[in-house]
């Protein structure tokens, strides 16, 4: 799980929170596929199924 930003209602966000926001969602990707062993580029994140039209 990322670590937490808390922003609040009619709080004004400055640019550094939200990079500092985005910095920990990317770090916490990171640390799950290095968790899950992912190594490379992953292409599609969704199960691919064939239907058959016949």
């Amino acid at each position: 799980m990322a670590d937490r930003v808390d922003f609040y209602f009619r709080q004004r966000v400055t640019e550094a929170e939200l990079d500092l926001a985005f910095a920990l969602l990317e770090k916490a990707d990171r640390d799950l596929a290095a968790d899950l062993n992912i190594y490379g580029v992953i292409a599609g994140a969704v199960r691919r199924t064939s239907r058959c039209l016949t």
